[in-house]
């Protein structure tokens, strides 16, 4: 059986790669296709109306592509949130998933466009904070400020945490499916709570291995003891955008 949903996975997997032109965030589209795989065909057929035209994968990037136009300056800031925060902004990755949220318990009253929206900030925006780094430190700007040497090249903690991690130990889709599968069904359960300030905290919990690095050099060891957090949290969001998309687009 498990090798039967693999394998459909994989071939579902094959048909929305071919669509698509953006791999570079490869953490987002990972959580993007394993959620929707795991949908019923209604809501899936629901999700890519609003999504109109758009791939899964696009839609997972689509707040990270859009950051350079200026009719979105004000989700500029939704991106994470700082633990703790000595500023005041008009926004975090918290408030807007929870501003989100609400606007989708009245969705009949919503415009296409608007609901088009809000389903794109869920897409990206519950992948983005389960990145330990998007509930990170304002001191260090979340770890961008964080310089680090990745096997000889110059790069940043959050770099490092957003894609090169990934990258280097070759983690894909077909993976965390397969991680999800195996885990207990209580397990799956548990993760599929919706509770933005529980998964915040989940997420903040990780960052005291995240900076245990030495000499400022991430080696093969840093990378075995990294490659679980991601795994879990990679996992955690997809089963959590599956959860979201069934409370508000069934």
């Amino acid at each position: 059986m498990k090798q039967v949903f693999i394998l459909a996975f994989f071939t579902l997997l094959v048909l929305h790669a071919s669509k698509s032109f953006a791999w570079g965030r490869k953490g987002h589209e990972i959580i993007a296709e394993i959620a929707f795989s795991r949908l019923s065909p209604k809501i899936k057929n629901t999700v890519l109306k609003y999504l109109d035209g758009l791939t899964i994968q696009q839609a997972s990037t689509w707040m990270d592509d859009i950051r350079s136009n200026t009719s979105y300056r004000a989700l500029e800031k939704a991106h994470y949130i700082n633990i703790p925060s000595t500023s005041n902004p008009e926004t975090d990755v918290q408030r807007e998933l929870q501003k989100t949220f609400l606007e989708l318990e009245n969705k009949k009253s919503l415009s296409d466009s608007l609901i088009r929206l809000d389903l794109l900030k869920i897409f990206h925006l519950i992948g983005d904070l389960h990145q330990p780094l998007h509930t990170g430190y304002e001191a260090d700007r979340g770890g961008n400020s964080v310089t680090v040497d990745f096997f000889g090249r110059k790069s940043n903690l959050h770099r490092v945490w957003d894609s090169q991690i990934i990258e280097k130990a070759e983690i894909d889709s077909v993976d965390i499916a397969t991680y999800i599968v195996k885990l207990p069904k209580i397990d799956i359960s548990s993760f599929s709570k919706v509770n933005i300030s529980a998964w915040i905290q989940e997420s903040h919990s990780h960052l005291a291995g995240v900076y245990m690095i030495q000499n400022g050099v991430i080696d093969d060891k840093y990378i075995l003891n990294s490659v679980p957090v991601i795994e879990l949290q990679l996992a955690k969001a997809a089963l959590r955008l599956q959860r979201v998309l069934e409370i508000y687009f069934s």
